[in-house]
């Protein structure tokens, strides 16, 4: 499996994803699950919480590289989001992943990539 390409555009959640989902993939075959496809209930919840783990270290590392390179660090917010967003392309529905939670919405295509239409409970 590939490491997915860096953008430099998105910065610390792109550098973070690619890291922790290599790390995924690494544990993935190393614990002797091929692609992770041990027990397919205790596993997925244990690569979320190990995701979840990863994730934590990853933004320490970026802490600590940014440190050392004279980079400013991610307040606590950012820091959250970032972890938000990296759990959410690994583990769930990306992008769409805040439209699913919010219970005002009602339904959601998309038509592609480009266009999504998202409708609202109230109109």
């Amino acid at each position: 499996m590939s490491t997915p390409t860096i953008r430099q555009s998105h910065g610390p959640v792109d550098r973070i994803q690619a890291e922790v989902a290599r790390r995924l993939s690494s544990s993935a075959t190393s614990d002797g699950h091929r692609d992770g496809l041990s027990d397919p209930a205790q596993g997925e919840a244990d690569r979320a919480v190990l995701g979840r783990a990863l994730i934590a270290e990853a933004l320490q590392a970026e802490a600590a590289s940014a440190l050392r390179d004279g980079r400013p660090l991610l307040d606590a917010q950012t820091e959250d989001e970032v972890a938000a967003q990296v759990f959410a392309g690994l583990f769930a529905m990306a992008g769409f992943q805040p439209y699913l939670e919010d219970p005002s919405i009602e339904n959601i295509n998309a038509n592609g990539a480009d266009e999504v239409f998202v409708r609202y409970a109230d109109g």
